[in-house]
């Protein structure tokens, strides 16, 4: 899509190779690329993965989270499909991405949440965590180099590119409900599931308008609940997993 054919996107703030994004009347409004605005990189067209179950997966996870646990989450309006693209639409948070702050005004959020944070400019106080997509337990293969550094969980310099192993493995785990909520094989309704994920919520995915802890979790694209045998200290470790 062309600047020009964005600027006419009424709202639209923002193109990725896998998502559009919009703000409209207080509104956030995140949808997938429909097939004719896939776009293309240096190593060709970009097919996004899962591209539609990963908003369906998340619209779902808010709502579950907001239902079941006291973790604050941003409302969900509505979820749908439309026009070969899928519409995700919450409320919208205010705030700044951290990276905007002076390294003084850095320090005082950082002892909580090491990336991906939104924050007041005036307060410090964090409004938003962001980028969900790949967030929850995985084997202890895909836990390095990605877990403990900061920076995107990309392979760089010589580091091997696993991304289409956790994917095959994320793909493999899934049981995709009505609604496409991604959940383990066997079940999984409550119980330490539930209780497994809120933790996970609470470290990497507090999406914040603070009032002492955090308010708001956003991005949730591929949340869901992992084999019980993955190791639960990564929730403990804060930055990328």
């Amino acid at each position: 899509m062309t600047a020009k054919q964005e600027e006419q996107d009424e709202g639209c703030f923002a193109t990725t190779f896998e998502r559009k994004y919009y703000s409209r009347n207080g509104a956030f409004v995140k949808r997938s690329l429909q097939p004719r605005e896939f776009r293309t990189g240096y190593r060709g067209l970009h097919i996004p993965r899962l591209n539609k179950e990963r908003l369906m997966n998340e619209a779902e996870s808010l709502r579950f989270i907001r239902s079941h646990t006291d973790i604050p989450v941003p409302t969900v309006y509505c979820d749908f499909q439309d026009d070969e693209a899928y519409y995700l639409i919450t409320e919208y948070v205010e705030g700044v991405g951290m990276s905007e702050l002076a390294e003084d005004q850095k320090a005082t959020v950082r002892e909580e949440l090491q990336q991906n944070v939104v924050v007041n400019p005036e307060t410090l106080r964090i409004n938003a965590i962001v980028d969900w997509e790949y967030a929850g337990f995985f084997p202890p293969r895909f836990e390095w180099p990605f877990f403990n550094r900061l920076g995107p969980s990309v392979a760089i310099h010589d580091e091997i590119d696993d991304a289409s192993s956790i994917l095959e493995f994320l793909t493999s785990q899934r049981v995709i409900s009505a609604r496409g909520l991604i959940s383990p094989r066997g079940g999984g309704d409550g119980g330490d599931g539930t209780a497994a994920q809120a933790e996970a919520l609470r470290a990497e995915g507090v999406d914040v308008q603070r009032r002492g802890l955090g308010e708001l979790c956003v991005d949730l694209d591929v949340y869901g609940w992992f084999p019980e045998d993955l190791p639960s200290q990564l929730e403990d470790e804060g930055g990328e997993q």
